[in-house]
């Protein structure tokens, strides 16, 4: 018997869709950011830079893993002014998961945090 869709499917599918929306909100912060108002803002250029590199790199990785298992996500859906859902097609089953707005955007910056935590941190001064 054929399990439809697994908690390492919907575990990968997950972190795609919230790396997804962390390279989007970065990508949008580092366009709209006034670095000017720092001294050194080249630093925060190149930690914006670096983390989503960082990211990048583990995307790469989910792709190759969500071709390998037969998943698809589609672009979400607004279901409601609170909720967002998505379409995830795993080995042709049909997976439709909900998030809640602020549930949601406290994962992203949860892991926003890791990754920030996570850039290289210089060796000397």
């Amino acid at each position: 018997m054929a399990v439809s869709v697994t908690e390492q499917d919907k575990e990968l599918a997950i972190s795609f869709i919230v790396r997804q929306i962390l390279i989007s909100w970065l990508e949008k912060d580092y366009e709209l950011f006034s670095f000017e108002r720092f001294k050194i803002p080249e630093t925060y250029h190149h930690l914006i830079e670096k983390v989503l590199l960082n990211i990048s790199k583990d995307m790469r990785g989910i792709k190759k893993e969500l071709k390998e298992r037969g998943i698809k996500i589609y672009k979400p859906k607004r279901v409601n002014e609170s909720f967002i859902e998505y379409l995830v097609v795993v080995r042709g089953y049909e997976w439709n998961p909900r998030f809640w707005d602020a549930a949601l955007r406290n994962r992203v910056k949860d892991l926003a945090k890791e990754y920030i935590k996570n850039v290289k941190k210089p060796t000397s001064a």
